[in-house]
């Protein structure tokens, strides 16, 4: 890490910094550590945060290793089977939504990022490297999951706004999904 944070009044900062690392592993964690994210994520880094404190700017460069193995357990993934007899209800589409459902919905791993990065700007080139491996445990109870491996070169954009987007190609070489 090498730079400067000033202040004039220590409630507005400025920052010049730069960040470069490899092989930094942000996730190396079990299951019982973090249920939502755990094993393994080794990346390099090369990052750059300017700017106000209220509107930094942060211009990345990551690369996704191949000592990667990193599992995602999707939240709401604790859903039980209430009977043997399967029961469909059919919703009026104008109805509000039960406020259960909402607040699930709120947990989630979008949401989670979205609020953080709301006023920020960023521009970030992301390299997955073939060998990574992820995972989606979509129901760890019935065993449901998605595996798989390839290469990515994508380009990750947002604005203070909220506005986002995400560009490029990954292009999956293997994997399994697993339906119970």
């Amino acid at each position: 890490v090498n730079g400067d944070i000033n202040t004039d009044n220590y409630k507005d900062f400025r920052y010049d910094l730069h960040f470069v690392s490899k092989d930094f592993q942000p996730i190396n964690s079990t299951v019982e550590d973090n249920p939502v994210f755990y094993g393994k994520l080794s990346l390099d880094a090369d990052v750059r945060i300017i700017g106000e404190m209220k509107i930094p700017k942060i211009e990345a460069s990551l690369k996704i290793n191949p000592a990667t193995d990193l599992t995602y357990a999707m939240p709401g993934s604790e859903l039980k089977l209430v009977s043997a007899e399967g029961v469909v209800q059919f919703l009026d589409a104008a109805q509000s939504p039960d406020s259960i459902i909402v607040a699930k919905k709120s947990e989630s791993l979008s949401d989670s990022i979205i609020a953080s990065l709301s006023g920020i700007n960023y521009a970030v080139n992301l390299e997955i490297d073939p060998e990574a491996k992820f995972k989606v445990d979509i129901d760890p109870k019935s065993g449901d999951y998605l595996t798989i491996g390839g290469g990515a070169k994508l380009n990750v954009t947002g604005d203070g706004a909220g506005n986002q987007s995400i560009t490029g190609i990954y292009e999956v070489k293997n994997g399994v999904y697993q339906v119970s």
